[in-house]
């Protein structure tokens, strides 16, 4: 069930960042004027999953000039897609991703950030098979079936541009034992783990996480994907109580700027309460008056550290049950039913190209969402989460994005394709042997 906390104001402030980098693809198809024309000679771009509408206001600004083109704004929420006709004139319909209201072969473009593990948290809704309704899906099912619209109301050589966080390359149910080091990340596991487990099991099904403490920290072991969905989830939360109000949370990010961007070192400013100065050292910060109020700055590596100190305080002050502890929970539990208990790694890349591959079987359709090269593949990092990760986990998975732009070919263009996908252009291998195997079977 779509959580409705997700139309608040908060969580809509959380996403509003990386916009060139979630247009991009689309971006650059429509500076190369590779994007297909409907019957009408109107290039329709679809903003799937429209958020707070950051995204399809910078495309409206970047073909404002451009009078062929028609973007659409798609979201389950009927209230975005109102407040964003009303706020831009964009039309757009509220839908579910997975049955989309537009004729086949009638889109040119498909743009979609961080939009499929909702699809696998909260299903597809509305399938039906012959007229019959039939259970909502979930997970693999959903991510497939949603493939599969997206592939129905494409044109031939349209685009599917997808974004979102990176996976492990590696196996996701591969065990894995890892060592965290900080007392803020047990307690959090100890608050988050159960539900996250018990909440969503369709891609870990089977698989137990196993805490045991150690000197200086505790271990881990699980699989490699739900290793990567407790680090995310731990930035995730950080992030979101560094955005609240100084009256809710007690510190506050003021500003930041790179130091070193390759080595993922900023500079950071922010304000702290007098309750939480006492219990954190900031011998190290520059300490400035600003509106009677200290602010203090430093750099990353000693704000994450007092980040740190500041959420194992708070924890400790909810298990005692105090007044403070308890409006910490209040606080931690919104963002645990908004989305805490998504569940964000649902595959890499060979696992997205199988979704796609199998969305394609299951259709029958004679075409294929695939990128066409090795360009088409690309993997952002996180340089300052990653810096941030290695100070407190021993085998951190890699932060960062996955975007893929996918093209609609027929699947004699996609196994063309798929011999320029085992190394990209710098020389990375992209896809292994044995995914490439298994993707030319699927496509032949």
């Amino acid at each position: 069930m779509l959580k409705s906390n997700k139309e608040s104001g908060d969580y809509l402030k959380q996403i509003r960042n990386n916009v060139s980098e979630k247009i991009g693809v689309v971006d650059k198809a429509l500076t190369n004027q590779s994007l297909p024309k409907a019957k009408d000679g109107k290039v329709r771009i679809i903003e799937l999953g429209t958020g707070g509408g950051e995204s399809l206001k910078e495309l409206k600004s970047h073909t404002a000039d451009l009078g062929d083109i028609e973007l659409i704004a798609v979201d389950i929420i009927p209230r975005l897609v109102a407040s964003l006709k009303k706020e831009t004139g964009i039309e757009g319909v509220s839908a579910d991703a997975g049955v989309l209201p537009f004729s086949s072969e009638s889109i040119s473009a498909i743009n979609a950030s961080a939009i499929f593990h909702e699809i696998s948290s909260y299903g597809t809704n509305g399938h039906t098979e012959e007229g019959k309704e039939v259970d909502t899906l979930y997970g693999r099912k959903a991510i497939v079936k949603a493939f599969e619209e997206f592939n129905r109301v494409l044109l031939p050589g349209g685009t599917l541009a997808y974004r979102d966080v990176l996976a492990p390359s590696e196996n996701l149910i591969k065990p894995k034992t890892v060592k965290y080091s900080h007392q803020s990340w047990r307690l959090f596991a100890n608050w988050f783990i159960k539900d996250f487990s018990d909440s969503n099991t369709h891609f870990y099904e089977g698989i137990d996480a196993t805490i045991d403490d150690t000197e200086g920290g505790f271990t881990l072991t699980s699989s490699v994907g739900f290793q990567r969905e407790f680090q995310r989830h731990y930035l995730m939360l950080r992030d979101y109580l560094r955005n609240l109000k100084q009256s809710e949370f007690g510190l506050t990010m003021v500003r930041s700027g790179w130091l070193n961007e390759k080595e993922g070192l900023k500079s950071i400013t922010f304000s702290l309460d007098d309750r939480l100065a006492s219990v954190v050292d900031l011998s190290r910060f520059e300490v400035h008056e600003s509106a009677g109020e200290k602010i203090y700055r430093g750099n990353s590596d000693q704000f994450d550290k007092i980040c740190d100190d500041v959420v194992e305080c708070y924890f400790t002050q909810l298990n005692s049950g105090s007044i403070e502890g308890n409006v910490f929970g209040e606080i931690i539990q919104r963002w645990k039913e908004r989305e805490g208990l998504e569940h964000y790694v649902y595959g890499n890349i060979t696992d997205m190209l199988k979704f796609s591959c199998e969305a394609t079987k299951n259709s029958g359709s004679s075409s294929v969402l695939f990128p066409e090269s090795a360009s088409d593949i690309t993997t952002p990092s996180r340089f300052y989460y990653n810096r941030y990760l290695k100070q407190v986990v021993d085998d951190p998975e890699k932060d960062g994005k996955q975007i893929i732009a996918f093209k609609k070919l027929n699947r004699e263009q996609a196994l063309k394709s798929l011999k320029e996908l085992q190394v990209s252009s710098l020389g990375k291998e992209i896809l292994t042997s044995e995914a490439i195997t298994q993707l030319r079977k699927n496509l032949e």
